[in-house]
């Protein structure tokens, strides 16, 4: 058995390279398309869907001496946490470095959102009472240059037991964007 080769002419060769390379280049341009759509249409959870997910960088807050829990008011809620008004942004990092926790006497779970200029630039999953969060993700191309804003920090208090939102509130803090 004789194995022949068939002979291609230059110009085959050529259409056959061609076409190579355009199937290499529309991979490389919907995967890149991919990305960049995805990065342009990300939108911040409502506080009701993050509360669904524990905060991944949740840690237990270290409390001070005995602490009684909150006491329920009648047809109300009430809150307590701990926030700190200066909030620092690390662009290179993607990463927001804040304060923020809530107190084994909470009453409730919390979500957290840091708004510059009316954009959610990072967002918390549930944060349990008795937990803090320290370091939070920034959201993508939410804030890009560098300096000093005013922001808030807006919280959304949740029910342990029905997971119903019961009270929010917001705190002014000054972010620095490095």
């Amino acid at each position: 058995m004789k194995l022949s080769l068939v002979k291609l002419s230059s110009r085959s060769w050529m259409v056959a390279w061609m076409a190579l390379l355009s199937v290499a280049a529309l991979a490389m341009l919907t995967t890149l398309t991919v990305f960049l759509v995805k990065e342009l249409r990300w939108q911040p959870l409502t506080p009701d869907q993050a509360y669904e997910e524990l905060d991944p960088d949740m840690q237990p807050y270290p409390e001070t001496g005995d602490v009684a829990p909150m006491e329920r008011p009648a047809g109300g809620g009430a809150a307590s946490f701990v926030c700190e008004a200066q909030v620092t942004v690390v662009l290179d990092e993607k990463r927001v470095s804040l304060m923020f926790a809530n107190p084994g006497r909470s009453l409730q779970n919390a979500v957290i959102e840091l708004v510059v200029q009316d954009t959610v630039v990072a967002q918390s999953g549930r944060i349990d009472a008795g937990y803090r969060v320290t370091s939070l993700p920034l959201m993508s191309r939410a804030i890009s240059e560098r300096g000093i804003y005013q922001g808030e920090i807006r919280m959304y208090f949740f029910d342990t037991a029905s997971g119903a939102q019961v009270v929010n509130t917001a705190c002014p803090v000054t972010v620095t964007v490095k």
